[in-house]
Protein backbone atom coordinates (compact mmCIF):
# COMPACT_ATOMS: atom_id res chain seq x y z
CA UNK A 1 0.00 0.00 0.00
CA UNK A 2 2.96 2.40 0.51
CA UNK A 3 4.38 1.78 -2.95
CA UNK A 4 8.08 2.60 -3.07
CA UNK A 5 8.06 4.73 0.08
CA UNK A 6 10.31 2.46 2.11
CA UNK A 7 10.55 4.93 4.97
CA UNK A 8 7.03 3.95 6.00
CA UNK A 9 8.09 0.30 6.20
CA UNK A 10 11.30 1.10 8.11
CA UNK A 11 9.39 3.30 10.56
CA UNK A 12 6.92 0.46 11.17
CA UNK A 13 9.83 -1.90 11.90
CA UNK A 14 11.36 0.72 14.20
CA UNK A 15 8.12 0.93 16.19
CA UNK A 16 8.43 -2.78 17.06
CA UNK A 17 12.21 -3.04 17.57
CA UNK A 18 13.20 0.33 19.07
CA UNK A 19 14.37 -1.51 22.22
CA UNK A 20 17.05 -3.16 20.02
CA UNK A 21 18.35 0.14 18.66
CA UNK A 22 22.11 0.57 18.26
CA UNK A 23 24.46 3.43 17.40
CA UNK A 24 27.55 3.31 15.19
CA UNK A 25 30.82 3.20 17.14
CA UNK A 26 33.38 2.07 14.57
CA UNK A 27 33.72 0.39 11.19
CA UNK A 28 30.92 -2.18 11.18
CA UNK A 29 30.67 -2.00 14.97
CA UNK A 30 27.64 -0.77 16.91
CA UNK A 31 26.68 -0.47 20.56
CA UNK A 32 23.20 -1.01 21.95
CA UNK A 33 21.71 2.29 23.15
CA UNK A 34 20.10 0.72 26.21
CA UNK A 35 22.38 -2.12 27.33
CA UNK A 36 25.66 -0.73 25.89
CA UNK A 37 26.45 -4.24 24.58
CA UNK A 38 28.71 -4.11 21.49
CA UNK A 39 27.47 -5.84 18.33
CA UNK A 40 28.65 -6.10 14.72
CA UNK A 41 27.24 -6.23 11.24
CA UNK A 42 27.59 -9.67 9.69
CA UNK A 43 29.65 -9.69 6.47
CA UNK A 44 26.65 -11.19 4.63
CA UNK A 45 24.40 -8.26 5.62
CA UNK A 46 23.18 -5.93 2.87
CA UNK A 47 24.23 -2.94 4.98
CA UNK A 48 27.78 -4.31 5.32
CA UNK A 49 28.58 -3.88 1.63
CA UNK A 50 26.41 -0.80 1.11
CA UNK A 51 29.39 1.53 0.85
CA UNK A 52 28.50 3.44 4.01
CA UNK A 53 27.27 2.45 7.44
CA UNK A 54 24.15 4.15 8.85
CA UNK A 55 24.49 5.88 12.18
CA UNK A 56 21.45 4.24 13.78
CA UNK A 57 19.96 0.79 13.21
CA UNK A 58 17.51 -1.66 14.77
CA UNK A 59 18.00 -5.42 14.69
CA UNK A 60 15.92 -8.51 15.38
CA UNK A 61 18.42 -10.57 17.36
CA UNK A 62 22.12 -11.09 18.12
CA UNK A 63 23.95 -14.30 17.19
CA UNK A 64 26.93 -15.21 19.39
CA UNK A 65 29.77 -16.77 17.34
CA UNK A 66 33.27 -15.40 17.01
CA UNK A 67 31.68 -11.98 17.53
CA UNK A 68 28.23 -10.79 18.45
CA UNK A 69 26.62 -10.46 15.04
CA UNK A 70 23.25 -8.79 14.49
CA UNK A 71 20.61 -10.36 12.27
CA UNK A 72 17.76 -8.71 10.35
CA UNK A 73 19.21 -5.19 10.55
CA UNK A 74 17.43 -2.06 9.30
CA UNK A 75 18.64 1.54 9.18
CA UNK A 76 16.38 4.00 11.01
CA UNK A 77 16.09 7.72 11.63
CA UNK A 78 17.06 8.80 15.18
CA UNK A 79 13.98 11.04 15.32
CA UNK A 80 11.85 7.92 14.91
CA UNK A 81 13.43 6.49 18.04
CA UNK A 82 12.64 9.66 20.00
CA UNK A 83 9.09 9.62 18.66
CA UNK A 84 8.27 5.93 19.07
CA UNK A 85 10.40 5.16 22.14
CA UNK A 86 10.20 8.47 23.96
CA UNK A 87 10.37 6.68 27.32
CA UNK A 88 13.94 5.61 26.43
CA UNK A 89 15.32 8.11 23.89
CA UNK A 90 15.53 11.87 23.39
CA UNK A 91 17.14 13.95 20.66
CA UNK A 92 19.88 16.37 21.69
CA UNK A 93 20.03 19.34 19.36
CA UNK A 94 23.45 20.52 18.22
CA UNK A 95 22.57 24.10 19.24
CA UNK A 96 22.78 23.07 22.90
CA UNK A 97 26.49 22.39 22.54
CA UNK A 98 28.66 24.45 24.90
CA UNK A 99 30.88 25.87 22.16
CA UNK A 100 27.88 26.86 20.06
CA UNK A 101 26.35 28.59 23.07
CA UNK A 102 29.59 30.48 23.75
CA UNK A 103 29.77 31.65 20.14
CA UNK A 104 26.19 32.86 20.33
CA UNK A 105 26.91 34.78 23.54
CA UNK A 106 30.00 36.39 22.00
CA UNK A 107 28.03 37.42 18.93
CA UNK A 108 25.30 38.93 21.10
CA UNK A 109 27.92 40.84 23.11
CA UNK A 110 29.45 42.24 19.93
CA UNK A 111 26.05 43.40 18.74
CA UNK A 112 25.36 45.08 22.09
CA UNK A 113 28.73 46.87 22.01
CA UNK A 114 28.08 48.07 18.46
CA UNK A 115 24.65 49.43 19.39
CA UNK A 116 26.07 51.23 22.43
CA UNK A 117 28.82 52.82 20.32
CA UNK A 118 26.21 53.93 17.79
CA UNK A 119 24.12 55.60 20.52
CA UNK A 120 27.20 57.39 21.91
CA UNK A 121 28.09 58.70 18.45
CA UNK A 122 24.56 60.02 17.92
CA UNK A 123 24.56 61.80 21.30
CA UNK A 124 27.97 63.35 20.60
CA UNK A 125 26.80 64.57 17.19
CA UNK A 126 23.65 66.09 18.73
CA UNK A 127 25.74 68.03 21.29
CA UNK A 128 28.05 69.34 18.59
CA UNK A 129 25.10 70.52 16.50
CA UNK A 130 23.59 72.28 19.52
CA UNK A 131 26.84 74.13 20.28
CA UNK A 132 27.19 75.13 16.63
CA UNK A 133 23.63 76.51 16.64
CA UNK A 134 24.38 78.62 19.74
CA UNK A 135 27.53 80.06 18.19
CA UNK A 136 25.75 80.80 14.93
CA UNK A 137 22.85 82.59 16.69
CA UNK A 138 25.14 85.06 18.52
CA UNK A 139 24.65 83.44 21.87
CA UNK A 140 27.56 82.94 24.18
CA UNK A 141 27.85 80.24 26.75
CA UNK A 142 29.46 81.52 29.95
CA UNK A 143 31.15 79.19 32.34
CA UNK A 144 30.74 79.47 36.08
CA UNK A 145 33.61 81.44 37.58
CA UNK A 146 34.64 83.12 34.31
CA UNK A 147 36.32 86.56 34.49
CA UNK A 148 34.18 89.59 33.63
CA UNK A 149 35.10 92.07 30.93
CA UNK A 150 37.09 95.20 32.04
CA UNK A 151 34.30 97.57 30.92
CA UNK A 152 31.79 95.85 33.12
CA UNK A 153 34.11 96.18 36.12
CA UNK A 154 34.55 99.96 35.47
CA UNK A 155 30.82 100.52 35.27
CA UNK A 156 30.20 98.70 38.51
CA UNK A 157 32.97 100.72 40.22
CA UNK A 158 31.47 104.07 39.10
CA UNK A 159 28.03 103.03 40.33
CA UNK A 160 29.53 102.09 43.68
CA UNK A 161 31.30 105.49 43.99
CA UNK A 162 28.11 107.36 43.15
CA UNK A 163 26.25 105.43 45.81
CA UNK A 164 28.92 106.37 48.35
CA UNK A 165 28.88 110.10 47.36
CA UNK A 166 25.10 110.42 47.51
CA UNK A 167 24.57 110.50 51.30
CA UNK A 168 27.41 113.08 51.86
CA UNK A 169 25.63 115.79 49.78
CA UNK A 170 22.62 115.91 52.06
CA UNK A 171 24.46 117.43 55.09
CA UNK A 172 25.72 120.33 52.89
CA UNK A 173 22.17 121.46 52.29
CA UNK A 174 21.44 121.02 55.96
CA UNK A 175 24.44 123.31 56.81
CA UNK A 176 22.98 126.24 54.85
CA UNK A 177 19.74 125.93 56.77
CA UNK A 178 21.67 125.98 60.04
CA UNK A 179 23.45 129.22 58.99
CA UNK A 180 20.16 130.96 58.27
CA UNK A 181 18.84 129.85 61.64
CA UNK A 182 21.92 131.27 63.37
CA UNK A 183 21.52 134.63 61.53
CA UNK A 184 17.90 134.89 62.68
CA UNK A 185 18.92 134.23 66.29
CA UNK A 186 21.59 136.98 66.15
CA UNK A 187 19.04 139.51 64.84
CA UNK A 188 16.67 138.70 67.70
CA UNK A 189 19.43 139.20 70.22
CA UNK A 190 20.30 142.60 68.72
CA UNK A 191 16.70 143.67 68.90
CA UNK A 192 16.49 142.67 72.53
CA UNK A 193 19.72 144.55 73.34
CA UNK A 194 18.49 147.66 71.50
CA UNK A 195 15.16 147.61 73.33
CA UNK A 196 16.89 147.35 76.65
CA UNK A 197 19.13 150.34 75.85
CA UNK A 198 16.16 152.49 74.85
CA UNK A 199 14.40 151.72 78.11
CA UNK A 200 17.46 152.72 80.06
CA UNK A 201 17.75 156.10 78.23
CA UNK A 202 14.12 156.96 78.93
Amino acid sequence: SCGTDWDVVRKAICSGYFHNAAKLRGIGEYVNLRTKIPCHLHPTSALYGLGYTPDYIVYHEVMFTVKQYMQTVTAVDPYWLAELGQMFFTVRESGSDLHTKQRQEQEEQRQMDFQQKLRDDLERQARQEEQAALRGGGGKVLEVGARRAPGAAGRSRSLRDAAEDGPSAAPARGGRDDDSDSDGGAAKRRRRVGGAAAGAGG
